[in-house]
């Protein structure tokens, strides 16, 4: 790899000229000759190691201003090969060529992962790939946020605090609208997309409700609720102290399932799958093996209604959840979001591929948004 990017013997030169040492203070070596970058990670986000501590990087890395850096063991670069980074702020990314892989767009990917099985999986994807890891540990840093090289996966609640704070997230999403839009014949009931205020006031756009949820985010308080009608649905809802703006999704129809699987998508692409409930039985490394798996014919479900949705309906990027029915038919279960959503057993490469989609999307129809009325609840600290 360039010098400029990952410096060897000379990488206190290339921080010079990367404009890193405007004071000797600012660059530093450790204990174990690791360079360590204190700022401006604004300017610049690379974290430099001398070649031959390459084998520390793994069990060591780096640390830029307060975070770990994990750095990869090798380059991401064929010998000579020059990458092209995004410059200037996040929104100005769609200037970037879509034909470059995701891959080469991004120093850093920046990673809050909630559980060690979710961390573990994307740090090894990151390092089969070469792309070095920020690990935030539910510290936000509005230079990383904001940096169109840095590539976002945290989840969803900790991306709505950064939207309190202030902070511009751009990463992509399918909203709650464009799941209830779908077909029955696809959800396997109706949908819709209401406000606790609506729902309280009966504006529902069916009169049967047997479950209510939020429609685009993760409450600790409030989990997918089955109700036998409009009344309990708003008991429930209230009980749990959302706000009137808050956002809920309302189906027609409890859907029961033998089992569930977990899908992630670029584009009209399935990169990933996994089962997470198999009758009754919740996600292992072994759940694949369960004779009762059907986790490639679910993605295959995924790929056909991918394949069918007009072009302007196929998110960049998502997690789609799909049920099997007892029948053995397969229903679409849940949309989730690439970036914030758990693996289970989905290939760790895929996923990766799925989150660095997602952080390169400036279509503003895929735009992911925080849920209204938690951004009254979620503390900015």
């Amino acid at each position: 790899m360039p010098q400029e990017l990952y410096g060897g013997h000379d990488g206190f030169a290339a921080l010079q000229r990367q404009g890193f040492n405007r004071d000797a203070s600012q660059v530093g070596r450790t204990r174990s000759n690791r360079f360590e970058i204190a700022e401006p990670l604004g300017e610049r986000l690379v974290a430099l190691t001398a070649a031959d501590e390459a084998e520390h990087h793994q069990s060591h890395g780096t640390s830029v201003g307060a975070h770990r850096v994990i750095m990869p063991s090798r380059s991401r670069l064929p010998p000579g090969t020059a990458p092209t980074l995004l410059r200037g702020p996040r929104a100005d990314s769609s200037t970037y060529p879509r034909s470059v892989p995701a891959s080469l767009q991004f120093h850093a990917l920046a990673l809050a992962a909630d559980g060690r099985h979710n961390r573990g999986a994307i740090e090894r994807a990151c390092e089969e790939l070469g792309l070095p890891v920020v690990e935030l540990d539910g510290d936000l840093d509005a230079r990383l946020v904001e940096d169109a090289r840095t590539a976002l996966r945290l989840p969803v609640g900790l991306a709505t605090r950064a939207c309190k704070q202030g902070l511009q997230v751009h990463l992509s999403a399918a909203p709650p609208s464009w799941f209830a839009a779908l077909p029955p014949a696809i959800t396997g009931r109706r949908l819709a997309v209401v406000t606790v205020a609506q729902l309280e006031q009966g504006d529902v756009p069916f009169a049967q409700i047997r479950l209510v949820k939020l429609a685009n985010s993760k409450y600790r308080s409030f989990a997918a609720t089955r109700v036998s009608d409009a009344g309990q649905a708003l008991t429930a809802v209230r009980a749990a102290g959302l706000p009137d703006l808050s956002e809920l999704l309302v189906a027609d129809n409890y859907l029961e399932c033998d089992s569930e699987y977990r899908t992630f998508t670029v584009d009209r692409k399935v990169v990933a799958s996994s089962p997470y409930l198999v009758e009754g039985e919740s996600w292992s490394p072994q759940l694949t093996l369960h004779r009762a798996s059907f986790h490639d014919e679910a993605a295959a479900f995924v790929q056909d209604l991918l394949q069918q949705l007009p072009e302007s309906e196929v998110a960049p990027s998502c997690v789609l959840d799909v049920a099997r029915l007892p029948s053995g038919e397969y229903r679409l279960l849940e949309v989730n979001t690439s970036w914030g959503a758990g693996l289970y057993g989905c290939d760790p490469a895929g996923v990766l591929q799925s989150v660095l989609a997602a952080n390169l999307s400036t279509d503003t129809r895929w735009r992911w948004r925080p849920d209204p009325g938690l951004l009254e609840l979620v503390p900015e600290r």
